[in-house]
């Protein structure tokens, strides 16, 4: 029977969920109760679940942990807040974004295999089993351990806002680098907090990139290159794209002391704009070597800087500074 419940931002929840992993939410009040509903649902594999409908989210889970589910509402509505004051929606949507939360990864395959038979063989290698679907801006996932899969759903969570509420696409680079800005977080008086720095994953992972032959991906290559083209290579290569395009976000805003701040915040003011085909369009034309360049490093080149060389040497500096 359906029912509806009101959940206290700042509710206690036990110490079990206090996760070893602060963003530019991180002072967000929260000052009133999140209304969602709960309704029984069955998945198209035939389990037992529950759906779950908050105000931006329809979240339908079959994992059997019940303080994960008792934790969605005010996670999924924290990360959104966070996610709008990172980048301003463009077009406001009614319509809640559809989240699957599976218990296995058996049930996630079978659904990705029947729901996406075209990009099924990407998602499945995907070791940590998420990822959004873009034209229906709807976040595939399965239970991996209560903070390893909230920090899934944080991620994957933006790529739907990204999707929904967006217009045209982001360069890969700043796509999945904000997402995984998302990765990590702490619980004050059970309200998630953002810690993007902290993200202990991405930062081992970068470590190794740093300290490993040719690991570490040139930034001119690291512009140019989608999600998925590293999703489908050695797991060093994927480990090694998300912690640069991570490391690479908090540089542009922390790093080189400020100095590629103020045009960050610009390349953000303009994401999911329509300026920013128009700033693609200029500098193509106005540069003669452009052709050359993939759209992910023409954005870089047209919002950050032009001197990637010098920009580059500040990137791996401040990387290095970051993990050592």
């Amino acid at each position: 029977m359906p029912h509806a419940r009101l959940y206290a931002r700042n509710a206690g929840l036990p110490a079990v969920l206090v996760l070893s992993l602060v963003w530019r939410c991180s002072h967000t009040a929260w000052r009133k109760p999140i209304e969602f509903s709960e309704n029984e649902w069955v998945s198209p594999s035939g389990n037992a679940g529950t759906q779950i409908v908050t105000e931006h989210y329809d979240l339908r889970v079959t994992s059997q942990d019940a303080l994960l589910r008792q934790y969605l509402p005010l996670f999924m509505e924290t990360a959104f807040e966070g996610y709008s004051s990172t980048i301003r929606p463009i077009r406001p949507n009614a319509d809640r974004m559809i989240v699957y939360l599976f218990g296995t990864r058996e049930e996630w395959a079978a659904f990705t295999k029947a729901t996406y038979p075209a990009h099924a063989h990407t998602y499945l290698h995907l070791q940590a089993g998420g990822y959004t679907d873009q034209p229906s801006a709807t976040a595939v996932t399965h239970d991996l351990g209560r903070d390893r899969c909230l920090s899934l759903l944080a991620h994957e969570g933006f790529h739907q806002y990204v999707a929904r509420h967006l217009e045209g696409s982001l360069p890969a680079w700043l796509n999945e680098g904000l997402a995984c800005q998302w990765e990590a977080f702490k619980l004050v008086e059970g309200r998630p907090v953002f810690t993007p720095k902290q993200n202990y994953l991405r930062r081992n992972s970068l470590r190794a990139a740093l300290s490993g032959k040719d690991a570490f991906i040139p930034l001119s290559d690291l512009l140019g290159m989608h999600a998925g083209e590293a999703v489908v290579q050695t797991g060093q290569v994927v480990q090694s794209y998300y912690a640069q395009v991570w490391i690479l976000i908090l540089f542009l805003e922390q790093g080189a002391n400020g100095k590629y701040a103020r045009a960050f915040k610009q390349l953000l003011a303009d994401a999911g704009t329509d300026r920013l085909d128009a700033a693609m369009s200029a500098y193509r034309a106005a540069t003669p070597t452009a052709a050359k360049l993939s759209n992910g490093e023409i954005i870089f080149r047209h919002y950050i800087t032009d001197d990637l060389e010098t920009c580059s040497a500040e990137y791996f500096q401040f990387a290095r500074q970051v993990v050592y």
